[in-house]
């Protein structure tokens, strides 16, 4: 008799301990999960502030033609990017008798990794403040 009664109490110790592997495996899963999600998170504010940044510089930079400019005038009235964002700049200009197209392509970069990058264009009329290339 006595040692019956061992023997459902050790199989009851036997089964917390898999209830507790099964909850802890769980839990690791779980917390993978939520660190993942973070991250796409702040990947996502990221690229949202980008994507803001660039379509306002595009807004001014459609009016007047001027990259550095539209950039600067952004910065003031909006504030800078991440400082762990770089941006990049290149900017074509063609000139003619009735104005000035100019292109302007911003590329955002996280170190190696390019986040974003925006074409916009601008057509000044009569050359428009820049000097003649």
């Amino acid at each position: 008799m006595n040692k019956t009664t061992k023997r459902p109490l050790n199989l009851f110790f036997i089964e917390m301990i898999i209830a507790l592997l099964f909850f802890s495996i769980s839990g690791a899963v779980i917390l993978t999960v939520f660190a993942g999600a973070d991250r796409k998170s702040r990947q996502s504010e990221m690229l949202e502030s980008v994507i803001v940044f660039s379509e306002s510089i595009a807004e001014v930079y459609s009016e007047n033609g001027n990259a550095d400019e539209a950039i600067k005038l952004v910065i003031s009235e909006c504030g800078g990017l991440d400082e762990n964002i770089t941006l990049l700049k290149n900017e074509e200009k063609k000139h003619s008798s009735a104005g000035t197209f100019s292109k302007l392509t911003l590329t955002f970069s996280d170190g190696d990794r390019e986040i974003y990058r925006f074409t916009c264009a601008a057509y000044v009329q009569n050359g428009g403040n820049d000097e003649q290339i």
